[in-house]
Formats: structure tokens, C-alpha cells, sequence
């Protein structure tokens, strides 16, 4: 009889053990991640916090520059929480997580995914050495009373909360229009990212693969232009008639506005503007 005990023991022991052993990793369900706070509170530096879930081995964290996820960075983590370093000061981030848990299938390894979260952006602590770098450079009145000529012959209204870096007005006489006198514009200036999607909401945007080669070289006009094509984010343009006189038009000018990979701080953005 206590042999018989002993068995029925044993056979109850096992087959709870085998009640909690997996039959396949599909029916192991791990919850979704959660990301509870985002903080850069040193330059280049950034740190995740994840909503702990309960009975898992990890999180996996990704990282990246674009909302697609390329070229992203992966993260394995075990605990709730991570600081990355290295990254880019002043740049955008975004940045999802999830957990995982390790399980045996029939005596083989296997690891268990839980969904992906809420994608979430951070904007990275620009050190404030990089702030004093470039700071922009003041215009006198003249200048100031050219802007406002500038925005209403181009339709382009810029607000007072725009620093001009740079900038040039200068007249051009078109000799085979009887001398009629036009303008080129080009400005260098740092403008907020709110503000800008505003302007360029009625231009087109370039494909990269397109973008004028002149816009990054120095031209008869203009002594200063100094941008890169490798400095090009993004490029819009703007096809226009432009009139000269009462007798003449062009019916193909042009306008257009280059934002640079060069963030400088607030939420804004350097941007040239070539009007002509």
C-alpha cells in the first residue's frame, strides 16, 4: 500500500509539472511593453524606462532616427530600464520596446516575443558648448525693412521669432529683357520646425536623388553660401511667374528652401532660402 502511495505521488507530481511545461512557444503569451518615460537630461544621452511586466527575461529596446526604423540600433536588456550614450546632440529619436521570455519546447531553447510598443521621440540635450557655437548674428534696420520687402514679394511671411544668419539681396538686370531689374535672395537663417512645415506646406518636396547640384556650391551672387549636398535634409521647391515688368514675365522662376542636418536648439532648424 505505501509503495502504491508512493507511485501515485510521484504520477501527480510529474503530471503537474508537465501541466506547466509549454507544448509549443505559441501558447506562451507575454504581455506588451509599455515605455513610461523618456529623459535626456545629458548631452548625446538618453534614458528609457519600461513598465515592468511580470514574468519575463528581458525587454528588447530599439532606437532610431526615422519612424520607419532603419538603420536602428537593438538593445537587450534584463532589466526595466536603460541609458544609451553616443547619440546625436540635438538630433531626433525614436524609440520602441518589448519583452521577451525565455522558454524550453521539448528540451530545446526557445525565446518568446511579446508585441511592440507605442513608438515614442525624444528630442537629445544639445551641450550648452554646442549652443555658444554659432549664435546669430544681428541685423540693423535696413536689413530688417529689406526682410519685410522680401516676404511680401515672395509670399513668404516669416514671424519675428526668426534669427537670420546670413543674408544677401541683390539686384540683377536681365539684358535680354530690356534691362528690366529682378532679384536673387539668399538667406541663412534658423527658423522653428513648427513654423516651417507651415511655409513649405504649399512647395514640393525633392526626392534626394534630385536635388540640385548648384545648391551646393558657391555662385556668382553670393560670397557666403557655404552649404554641403551632404548637409541636405530635405529640399522643397516652388515654381512661380515671376513679373520683371509690364511687358515681361518669366513663367518658370524659382524658389527654394534647403533644410540642413544642422539642428541648433528650442525645436529649431537651419534653413537656406534661394529666391529668384
Amino acid at each position: 500500500m505505501k509503495k502504491t502511495a508512493a507511485i501515485i505521488t510521484a504520477l501527480t507530481v510529474f503530471m503537474t509539472m508537465l501541466g506547466t511545461i509549454p507544448a509549443s512557444a505559441k501558447s506562451v503569451k507575454v504581455p506588451r511593453a509599455k515605455i513610461t518615460k523618456l529623459q535626456s537630461t545629458k548631452p548625446s544621452n538618453l534614458k528609457i524606462k519600461i513598465k515592468k511586466v511580470k514574468k519575463v527575461s528581458g525587454y528588447k529596446v530599439k532606437v532610431a532616427q526615422n519612424k520607419k526604423f532603419k538603420k536602428s540600433k537593438t538593445y537587450k536588456i534584463k532589466k526595466n530600464q536603460k541609458t544609451i550614450s553616443g547619440l546625436k546632440q540635438g538630433e531626433k529619436y525614436f524609440i520602441k520596446v518589448r519583452a521577451y521570455k525565455k522558454i524550453k519546447v521539448k528540451g530545446k531553447a526557445r525565446i518568446v516575443y511579446g508585441k511592440w510598443s507605442k513608438v515614442k521621440s525624444i528630442r537629445i540635450k544639445v551641450s550648452e558648448e554646442s549652443n555658444n557655437e554659432k549664435k546669430p548674428v544681428q541685423i540693423d534696420e535696413k536689413t530688417k525693412e529689406q526682410i519685410g520687402q522680401i516676404e511680401e514679394l515672395s509670399g513668404i511671411i516669416l514671424s519675428n521669432s526668426v534669427r537670420f544668419l546670413n543674408y544677401s539681396y541683390v539686384e540683377r538686370i536681365y539684358e535680354n529683357y530690356d534691362n528690366a531689374i529682378g532679384y536673387y535672395i539668399f538667406a541663412k537663417l534658423q527658423i522653428k520646425e513648427t513654423e516651417l512645415n507651415a511655409i513649405v506646406s504649399n512647395y514640393h518636396k525633392r526626392d534626394k536623388e534630385f536635388i540640385p547640384y548648384g545648391l551646393g556650391r558657391m555662385n556668382e551672387y553670393c560670397d557666403w553660401w557655404d552649404l554641403k549636398i551632404s548637409d541636405i535634409k530635405d529640399s522643397y521647391c516652388q515654381l512661380y511667374v515671376k513679373r520683371l515688368s509690364d511687358d515681361y514675365i518669366i513663367r518658370s522662376a524659382n524658389r527654394e528652401i534647403v533644410v540642413t542636418n544642422e539642428y541648433a536648439e528650442n525645436g529649431y532648424l537651419t534653413v537656406y532660402l534661394v529666391l529668384q
